[in-house]
């Protein structure tokens, strides 16, 4: 028997499914839930398992579109992770698809990772570690997944100081190369928007055998290539500002234009076919921008408060089939309950009444549906909007 499966024996058929930067990743099965799982083996020597309590702390804050560490087993010479299993790294994903992704998809992507990045904005976490390796996907399919936020090891909060070099050199911003403002969380904002522009175009703007390397690419200030999308341009330009005081903030970048555009496309006939993108509360009506002047003392809300983006479509609609299946399943078991119903109302009313029913199991069988209809009804709690 090998040292994972003594370690973890709450689990089998182990399976090596990768290399990570501290060990081996396995593949295996939760012997009692049958659930699949990914284990993460580290070697006690190489990694603190203080900076693990710590990572599971951190991600124990975060939404769905974390990887969730389920447990952490500590054994004689390895520390095993146990986290939930996806189904690859955007990384895979993107260099596995013919096409390149659509500019909508990278916006759902980003609205996505989003949720964490509040987050990590909120609590004051800088991961310096970001790169398009460590985004997964909870299936094969774009549209319909969750995408996940992984490895957050390599976290600092801000208040903590380290001079020390962390992060892939390709998504490293240029401060960190030059070991300067480190405990700057701006730095996770160089990443991603060397993460959108791979998203774009299958590649990555800088490139560099080395740091020095590197760092003289991006010192170059050659000109990078352009999307279709000119808020998305406008966004990358002022995430990849080489002076940490000119790059975009995180409040600026969650406000920024991109993430706002196309929410709804309605026509408002009053003025010349302007776009509609308020809703008046008081009037329940669709209004443009010219139309708030007639509601001054209205409740206004704007559409981007109360838009839908597709993933929180998908999960509405995933539900809906969901509970129309729930529906289908009670109204044959309300069937079974009204058949048995009758069968006991067709017992004439005498002393073998208490026989047949003894005899046939009426009352199990009724007992039986019942607990199956209470099973039915129980829907798992899901939050459909952020």
């Amino acid at each position: 028997m090998s040292q994972i499966e003594k370690s973890c024996s709450n689990y089998i058929n182990f399976k090596k499914i990768g290399n990570g930067r501290y060990g081996m990743i396995y593949k295996a099965q939760n012997k009692e839930t049958k659930y699949d799982v990914a284990i993460k083996e580290i070697d006690k020597q190489r990694y603190s398992t203080n900076i693990l309590l710590k990572e599971k702390e951190i991600m124990n804050k975060m939404n769905e579109n974390s990887v969730l560490i389920k447990e952490i087993i500590d054994s004689k010479d390895y520390i095993y992770i146990i986290m939930e299993l996806c189904y690859c790294n955007l990384e895979e994903y993107i260099m596995k698809r013919q096409n390149n992704l659509s500019i909508n998809e990278i916006k759902e992507v980003l609205i996505q990772l989003n949720n964490n990045f509040k987050i990590i904005e909120k609590e004051k976490i800088i991961y310096r570690d970001l790169k398009v390796s460590n985004i997964l996907l909870s299936i094969n399919k774009l549209d319909k997944c969750i995408i996940k936020l992984n490895n957050y090891n390599l976290n600092k909060i801000l208040n903590e100081s380290s001079m020390s070099l962390k992060g892939i050199p390709l998504t490293i911003s240029p401060e960190i190369l030059k070991c300067e403002n480190i405990n700057n969380n701006k730095c996770d904002i160089w990443s991603l928007g060397i993460i959108i522009y791979f998203m774009l175009f299958k590649e990555y703007p800088y490139n560099g055998k080395n740091e020095i390397l590197l760092m003289k690419d991006i010192m170059s200030k050659k000109e990078l290539k352009l999307s279709e999308d000119n808020n998305l341009n406008d966004l990358m330009n002022k995430m990849l500002k080489i002076d940490i005081n000119e790059r975009i903030s995180w409040e600026d970048y969650f406000n920024h234009p991109f993430f706002k555009e196309d929410l709804i496309n309605l026509k408002c006939n009053k003025h010349n076919n302007n776009t509609i993108n308020y809703y008046c509360k008081s009037c329940k009506n669709n209004i443009c921008d010219n139309c708030i002047k007639e509601h001054s003392f209205h409740e206004i809300i704007p559409f981007n408060k109360i838009g839908l983006n597709k993933n929180e479509m998908n999960k509405i609609e995933d539900l809906l089939k969901d509970i129309n299946d729930k529906l289908n399943k009670l109204n044959k078991i309300k069937e079974n309950i009204e058949n048995y119903i009758n069968k006991i109302k067709l017992i004439k009313e005498n002393t073998l009444i208490y026989e047949n029913d003894n005899n046939n199991n009426y009352k199990e069988y009724i007992i039986k549906y019942i607990e199956k209809i209470k099973n039915k009804l129980e829907f798992k709690e899901i939050n459909l909007i952020y």
